[in-house]
């Protein structure tokens, strides 16, 4: 996949391989997404449970909602 083309295979045969890995990479990362984006109101709910459980006398605490932030992590 990674020599350099010399002429012995076809330069279409070498097109279409190389084409069918990048195609390969892409639905591989779309099935991530896809996993990720199936995950979101599940990750959010978490979020928004430990928000609540924190108290802010015990230690450092950032404002905001972290629910705000998983959402605006998660890739669309």
């Amino acid at each position: 996949m990674l020599t350099s083309f010399d002429g012995k295979i076809s330069a279409d045969r070498i097109i279409k391989e190389r084409l069918s890995l990048v195609e390969i990479g892409f639905r591989q990362h779309e099935k991530f997404l896809a996993g990720l984006n199936a995950k979101l109101a599940e990750n959010i709910a978490v979020a928004e449970k430990f928000a609540q459980r924190v108290n802010p006398c015990t230690g450092l605490r950032i404002s905001g909602n972290s629910a705000d932030g998983v959402e605006r992590r998660t890739p669309v």
